[in-house]
């Protein structure tokens, strides 16, 4: 079944990289002079995984294309925040468009000290974990987690050559570390539970492959039509300077639609899978739940081996007009609807219909930028699934800048 997957990849690699030697259909090009634009905002944000957090956020829009309108503007983020549950975030994300899209240039690079949560492995969060009194030694309350803090660094970067309109391919490198793991708080697993206790965090991560990207979206901040289709293939060796070995098939679908003047829908398809013969640590493995993926389960309640996800939204503007200023807030307002669902497991042998852990939810949006279509996003997901918490279903807040996917 693996060679089988792995054949089939390199076979679209294969006809993909055949098309390089087609001719482009270029159509006509239109000038238009188009400046470089920056947004300097407050960091101020909200989700279960890290509390209230504080910073800033920086982005910047260019044209590299020298006013060619067919050529997307470039743009790169920069964040940096502390948070109310001890965490420093410092990051940035790039996507870089050359002349004619000739090469599509995107990446991601982040550090953190985390605080974070070990549910263990499987397609249910039911382990114990007890929190105990220093001074007593009394149970004080029971979880189906074991907090920890680590040093994180996050690294990934591709360089994609345009075989032709919307379709890129080209290496990708990802690198994931974690470090200086340590126990938050006086709390024990109960049990020989192997779920949680076994459970492998400290890790380095580092693999190299290839990637596609077939891109047709009309905003890369929040797509109104079109497609997105990214598919990975990494693989991990010490060879890399990993610490363990594995390869990772990555696919991640989405299609956007207008429906009704403004309004549109969204849909995404996720697939991770990693194909390993032994254990893989905790940020190895495959996971539901965040702010961007699954929204109502707290990010990593259910990982393992292999993720199959989807997830649904419709986009309502309300009266949205880009000529009003920033504080005639009911201008710049849309109300969003979605539902979404997952399910990991240990082999695709454990692939069950009755395993998705769904969850729906609302949102609200207000416009920060027009032009980019930037959002200020807050969001409510509600968890389906009666056993996400050790006290039954899971909710969650989201307050975030741009939108989940």
């Amino acid at each position: 079944m693996i060679k089988r997957i792995s054949l089939l990849f390199y076979i679209l690699m294969f006809i993909v990289s055949g098309l390089q030697s087609q001719d482009l259909e270029v159509p006509e090009v239109v000038i238009t002079k188009r400046k470089t634009k920056y947004v300097l905002l407050p960091a101020t944000a909200y989700s279960p995984e890290t509390g209230v957090t504080a910073g800033f956020l920086s982005a910047m829009f260019f044209d590299l294309a020298k006013g060619d309108t067919l050529t997307r503007m470039s743009q790169i983020a920069l964040l940096g925040v502390i948070t109310t549950k001890s965490q420093i975030s410092v990051g940035t994300d790039f996507t870089i468009f050359t002349p004619k899209e000739k090469y599509r240039i995107e990446g991601r690079a982040e550090y953190q000290r985390n605080v974070d949560r070990n549910f263990g492995r499987g397609n249910n969060a039911n382990g114990l974990v007890q929190k105990i009194d220093p001074e007593t030694g009394a149970v004080k309350d029971e979880f189906n987690f074991l907090e920890f803090t680590s040093n994180q660094i996050d690294f990934r970067l591709s360089g994609m050559y345009r075989f032709k309109d919307g379709l890129f391919g080209g290496p990708a490198y990802h690198l994931n570390s974690a470090s200086k793991v340590e126990p938050f708080g006086n709390r024990i697993v109960v049990g020989n539970n192997a779920l949680i206790s076994e459970t492998q965090i400290e890790a380095r991560l580092s693999g190299v492959g290839f990637g596609i990207t077939y891109d047709t979206r009309d905003n890369l901040n929040n797509a109104k039509s079109g497609y997105f289709t990214q598919m990975r293939h990494l693989f991990y060796d010490d060879v890399f300077g990993s610490t363990h070995s594995f390869y990772n098939l990555y696919l991640d679908h989405r299609f956007y639609k207008r429906i009704y003047k403004e309004q549109s829908a969204a849909f995404r398809i996720l697939s991770d899978q990693r194909f390993s013969k032994k254990d893989l640590p905790l940020y190895g493995l495959s996971s539901i739940g965040g702010n961007d993926f699954v929204r109502g389960y707290f990010n990593g309640t259910y990982r393992n081996n292999h993720v199959l996800g989807f997830e649904t939204e419709y986009r309502i503007p309300l009266q949205q007009d880009p000529t009003a200023k920033f504080w005639v807030f009911w201008k710049r307002l849309a109300i969003h609807l979605f539902a979404s669902g997952a399910q990991v497991m240990d082999t695709w042998q454990d692939f069950d219909l009755t395993a998705f852990r769904a969850t729906i939810g609302f949102g609200g949006r207000y416009v920060v930028n027009f032009n980019q279509r930037i959002n200020l996003r807050f969001d409510v997901g509600y968890g389906l699934h009666k056993g996400a918490t050790a006290n039954g279903r899971a909710w969650g807040v989201y307050f975030f800048l741009g939108e989940a996917f």
